[in-house]
């Protein structure tokens, strides 16, 4: 498309676009994007803040920032966008929203690479992954102001990597941060039509059922109940996307905690 040479569109999966939609990047506020990549959701937000607050942007993998700091320019967000150099700049920094999006198994993607299903390590992805990841949130937690925003998100649909992570958050650092709830209808739709799925198999077969439940709830929440209001799992079945987990909390106020 011409739109996308000349920089004026950006194609993007709806489940990342809906990740960005999740920090409720306002305006004149002020984000990090913790392990942005190659910037797509950095651009995202960009567009989210009409070119108006601060994204302060840090990505690890030096071949990754140098094409984050490449795209920045060609899509002239340098007034925005300052693409952070150092994990110790990026600590120093005090935000609105700080967004994770953690490396992961990518097995969220599995329908556009399913070559992944014969490469992934399962002890680095049920291990080592979400110990990366808890590491991760934990430090990125402490760039958020009082009364601000954290989001963490993987492309992945493994309870290790996605809900496991968000409960040992809430557990550990429950006494800073409560649970914000989604209230995009994609994500609220996660909850609401499992919890009925679940209902319904309830309804069909009595209290004597002893089946495994819905087969299309898979991995992803076992049990059958309702996730918490702020976790929420994108599938492509579902939401006509790739696999995606989000789940988000907010700093208390001093005077709450």
């Amino acid at each position: 498309l011409e739109q996308v040479k000349q920089n004026l569109m950006e194609l993007q999966d709806e489940g990342s676009q809906l990740i960005a939609l999740a920090t409720g990047a306002k305006k004149g506020g002020s984000i990090l994007d913790y392990c942005a990549g190659a910037g797509g959701k950095t651009l995202a937000l960009v567009a989210m803040m009409g070119g108006l607050g601060k994204i302060y942007a840090w990505e690890p993998h030096m071949p990754r920032r140098e094409h984050l700091k490449e795209r920045v320019r060609e899509y002239n967000a340098e007034g925005v966008v300052t693409v952070l150099d150092s994990v110790e700049s990026a600590s120093e920094v005090r935000v609105d929203c700080t967004l994770v999006d953690a490396p992961c198994s990518s097995l969220g993607t599995l329908r556009r690479h399913p070559q992944l299903r014969w490469s992934v390590d399962e002890t680095e992805a049920t291990v080592d992954l979400p110990k990366l990841q808890r590491e991760i949130l934990a430090n990125a937690s402490a760039t958020v102001k009082e009364n601000g925003t954290l989001v963490y998100a993987t492309c992945s649909l493994l309870r290790e990597e996605n809900e496991k992570v968000a409960e040992w958050f809430d557990k550990e650092f429950g006494h800073e941060f409560v649970p914000w709830p989604h209230d995009n209808a994609p994500m609220m739709k996660t909850t609401s039509s499992r919890s009925r799925r679940r209902n319904d198999n309830d309804d069909d077969h009595g209290d004597d059922d002893h089946s495994d439940g819905d087969p299309d709830e898979g991995p992803l929440n076992p049990s059958g109940s309702s996730p918490p209001a702020h976790m929420a799992t994108l599938t492509p079945q579902e939401h006509g996307t790739d696999g995606f987990f989000i789940s988000r909390w907010r700093r208390r106020r001093r005077d709450t905690a």
